[in-house]
């Protein structure tokens, strides 16, 4: 079966798999080549995708896990994958790290441009008649 993983920059990864082990808040369940079409929502969790000879996962939060048609489709905010879980949730973390850090950056910036963008008003008296 084919695997798609989409995130918000687009495509993050795809591949042919044998199979895939869906594993969410209620629990886990296998998605093999002819099975039945399926949707399913991962708030945060992770898939495990087997190939004939090794394994990988893929940690990810907010999350939808979609099978039709041989196809396997996964949409999420933010998505790592790696050869373990562990390493795969590793690098989920530093991503998430890094985006709050940028985050708090940019917020920090703002303030500093807006502080400027009023100064700038006042010191032209714009609105004063």
């Amino acid at each position: 079966m084919k695997l798609t993983v989409y995130v918000q920059k687009g495509i993050k990864f795809t591949d042919d798999i044998n199979y895939a082990v869906i594993v969410n808040d209620d629990g886990q369940f296998a998605i093999l080549d002819k099975h039945t079409d399926v949707t399913t929502v991962i708030r945060e969790g992770y898939v495990k995708i087997v190939y004939q000879d090794s394994d990988k996962f893929i940690y990810l939060t907010h999350g939808l896990v979609t099978f039709s048609k041989h196809q396997l489709n996964i949409y999420a905010l933010h998505a790592e994958i790696g050869d373990t879980f562990e390493a795969a949730k590793l690098l989920h973390s530093e991503l998430i790290k890094l985006l709050d850090e940028q985050s708090k950056k940019e917020n920090v910036d703002y303030s500093i441009l807006e502080k400027d963008l009023r100064e700038h008003i006042m010191k032209a008296k714009i609105g004063h008649i």
